[in-house]
């Protein structure tokens, strides 16, 4: 329990020291995905990292098409991170 407690902070840690800096969320997005694939290269987590990343490139792209707002993105990569981190502490260990 305590590793996953800790990669869900490190996950938010990094994304939110990215947020002190950019308002964006494409520029949040490109600031946060290489400090997290570095970060968790060799986690057990690293497969729901890519599926956090992966739906964060989709959200950039769809901002590109006008189909989404910016808020909207931050909005639902943050559900998407609640929703996931949710989803690891109801696994069996």
């Amino acid at each position: 329990m305590t590793v996953l407690l800790t990669a869900c902070a490190n996950v938010g840690q990094v994304q939110g020291e990215c947020e002190a800096i950019y308002s964006k969320f494409k520029d949040i997005y490109n600031c946060s995905k290489p400090k997290l694939l570095e970060t968790f290269k060799h986690s057990k987590d690293y497969q729901l990292l890519k599926l956090y990343l992966l739906e964060g490139e989709v959200l950039s792209e769809q901002i590109d098409k006008g189909e989404i707002s910016d808020i909207e993105a931050k909005a639902k990569w943050q559900k998407l991170y609640l929703d996931l981190g949710a989803k690891r502490r109801d696994a069996p260990n």
